[in-house]
């Protein structure tokens, strides 16, 4: 147990190291995957939890989700103090639209209605 703990610690104090040199929304997007990502560094922990002893695997479980957790809102945070984190879409979806026309009367049909108002 204590080398997971020690594990989940290190982990926790370098991302929060990495996370304070991160400056744009690329790095932040790189540091999410590194750290929070399928295949990132805190998901690699986890299968060590087979290793621990089952009376201590609670307290490691817990721990590892504080971990998680801490690291989630880190994110969250930074990402909303960075300036233009948050993309900003290329149209607003929810404007009105461009109206259609129908299309447009038959050549014959638009020939015999001229016809017809000669006569």
């Amino acid at each position: 147990m204590p080398q997971m703990h020690e594990a989940l610690d290190q982990l926790q104090s370098d991302a929060c190291r990495d996370l304070e040199a991160v400056a744009t929304a690329d790095e932040l997007e790189a540091w999410r995957i590194d750290y929070l990502g399928s295949r990132g560094r805190l998901k690699q922990l986890m299968p060590a939890m087979k290793d621990v002893d089952a009376s201590d695997r609670p307290k490691v479980g817990q721990r590892l989700n504080e971990v998680k957790t801490t690291l989630e809102t880190a994110f969250a945070e930074h990402l909303a103090g960075l300036d233009g984190a948050t993309p900003v879409p290329a149209m607003d979806v929810t404007e009105p639209g461009i109206e259609q026309g129908l299309g447009r009367r038959h050549v014959t049909s638009r020939t015999m209605d001229e016809v017809t108002d000669v006569f």
